[in-house]
């Protein structure tokens, strides 16, 4: 089960859905591009809900997912819009040193129940955070090797 929202979900979202993933026969290069061939049979996700300012909120700007997987990996590639692109955060920074920046993540509640998850955050010089989540722990010692 895939659940893609904010930290932790919002009960006020509307209720989950299931996503059918794409397996691919090639690999995707992460390099920042999102190379319309590469991913034309990727998974489609383009609802989201805000974090902040107003958690549950429906987004302000565009932003569309996609994903797939092959034999090793889980492919996520986000195509994140912006009416003001001056006014983007992102900072180079340590690793998992983020939180004032704009971010994407992925949540993977690989347990299905809705309680806990491993979370895959970046901004947008691809500095990376992984945590583990359960409804009264951010556990950021979950350390993983992943692209971005």
């Amino acid at each position: 089960m895939l659940l893609i929202c904010a930290r932790p979900c919002a009960a006020e979202l509307p209720a989950r859905q299931t996503l059918v993933i794409s397996r691919i026969s090639h690999p995707i290069k992460i390099d920042g591009v999102l190379d319309p061939e590469k991913w034309k049979d990727a998974a489609r996700v383009d609802r989201f809900w805000q974090w902040a300012p107003k958690e549950g909120a429906p987004a302000t700007e565009k932003t569309i997912a996609y994903l797939a997987y092959d034999d090793k990996y889980l492919y996520v590639g986000f195509d994140a819009y912006d009416s003001t692109p001056s006014l983007v955060r992102a900072t180079i920074a340590k690793r998992e040193d983020v939180g004032e920046d704009d971010l994407v993540w992925i949540s993977l509640d690989t347990f299905n129940d809705q309680r806990r998850a491993y979370e895959f955050v970046v901004n947008p010089y691809g500095v990376q955070e992984d945590v583990f989540m359960t409804p009264d722990t951010w556990d950021p010692t979950f350390d993983t090797v992943w692209d971005s």
